[in-house]
């Protein structure tokens, strides 16, 4: 059964689109807008027009075999009472989808080669481009979402001598540590406030063997970090599970009916983006100053170490004033630990169960006066 479109209340500019379809998308899945709970299905589709090549997207995945008969088939076809939108066009529950011959051969249009410079400067949310530049601090990772869809993030760097976060969401064995690639029909997107560039099965990936003038990073690996010292500050509001917007990600909290809104979405707790980072600091024991670092993950890297489960009182009694020796790797501006152990062996009496009766305050617990 056919998704109602998500536009089709508010139609806007109608577009005729002819041509080739050269490219039919696997169906993905996106929350609906305003107050549907539902998740709805869609797959991207690009048309090679005269004179450039449009991506277009169809919730209708009952078409989506006709429209992988002219790509395979390479017969030409024409959309008729399409949607525009931004810098895509929609194909609505009433498009007219028909074979029709057209006066021109197949071709693919690729956006042009655009700086990293121009990207951060210029080009808008959502746009798709192709960029040229060298990967490094690549690494497999998978998304925050409950599918676990298996990732691998980089960063890219290019002849402007600017870097961005490039995240491969396919064609993950296409690229390898250092090498210099051209990449098509790459997405500007935005995480944490800063653009970013997102790889889809609709991207090309092409390695050029002649660009050293493209700067090689100091390093391509992602060396990690020591410090020793003193537990000496726990920040308990990040003791507890705070749940992220899987879109926005923006801090979202639960309604009266234990439900989530947030960016005209309704969503339940296994939809959310769970955040469950410590953040606590460590006076260094060879005299440095106190460095910030947030956890990944407390109940897999302290609780652990703690080596009993705890309440969040108790938790903070056995880990505050502890001698730790962290390793940690950077990531943007945060220290990232990756694995922490506690320098003093444990003793039965700190390990033994305790009246805990006070809870821990809303501010900052700190073991020093400054």
């Amino acid at each position: 059964m056919a998704s109602p479109s998500p536009s089709k209340k508010t139609k806007k500019d109608l577009v005729n689109l002819e041509g080739y379809v050269n490219f039919v998308g696997s169906p993905r899945k996106a929350k609906q807008k305003a107050a549907d709970k539902k998740e709805i299905e869609f797959f991207e589709v690009s048309v090679n027009c005269e004179n450039n090549t449009v991506r277009a997207v169809c919730y209708d995945l009952d078409r989506r075999p006709l429209l992988e008969k002219f790509n395979k088939e390479s017969n030409s076809c024409c959309l008729l009472n399409a949607e525009k939108s931004d810098n895509d066009v929609i194909i609505l529950d009433d498009t007219i989808i028909k074979q029709k011959k057209v006066a021109f051969d197949n071709k693919t249009f690729e956006p042009q080669i655009t700086s990293l410079m121009s990207v951060l400067q210029e080009i808008p949310i959502w746009a798709r481009v192709s960029v040229l530049g060298r990967i490094y601090d690549l690494q497999d990772t998978s998304s925050s979402s409950k599918q676990k869809t298996k990732l691998r993030e980089a960063k890219i760097i290019d002849q402007s001598n600017v870097s961005r976060q490039i995240t491969f969401f396919d064609h993950f064995d296409e690229v390898d540590e250092g090498k210099v690639y051209k990449i098509t029909n790459v997405m500007v997107a935005k995480y944490d406030k800063k653009k970013v560039l997102k790889v889809s099965e609709n991207s090309s990936i092409q390695e050029i063997h002649d660009k050293p003038e493209i700067p090689k990073p100091a390093t391509t690996t992602r060396s990690s970090e020591k410090c020793s010292g003193i537990v000496c500050m726990v920040d308990p509001k990040s003791l507890n599970t705070r749940f992220l917007c899987g879109k926005c990600e923006k801090e979202t909290q639960r309604n009266h009916d234990n439900l989530f809104y947030c960016c005209n979405n309704i969503s339940i707790e296994s939809e959310m983006v769970k955040k469950e980072d410590v953040i606590f600091m460590v006076k260094s024991s060879v005299g440095e100053e106190s460095l910030k670092i947030q956890l990944n993950s407390k109940k897999h890297l302290l609780e652990s170490m703690v080596g009993v489960p705890t309440t969040n009182p108790l938790f903070l009694k056995l880990f505050m004033g502890s001698k730790v020796d962290v390793t940690y790797k950077m990531v943007s501006t945060v220290k990232d630990v990756v694995d922490i152990s506690d320098c003093a062996q444990q003793s039965t009496s700190k390990l033994a169960p305790q009246n805990i009766d006070e809870q821990p305050s809303t501010d900052s617990i700190n073991t020093e006066s400054n």
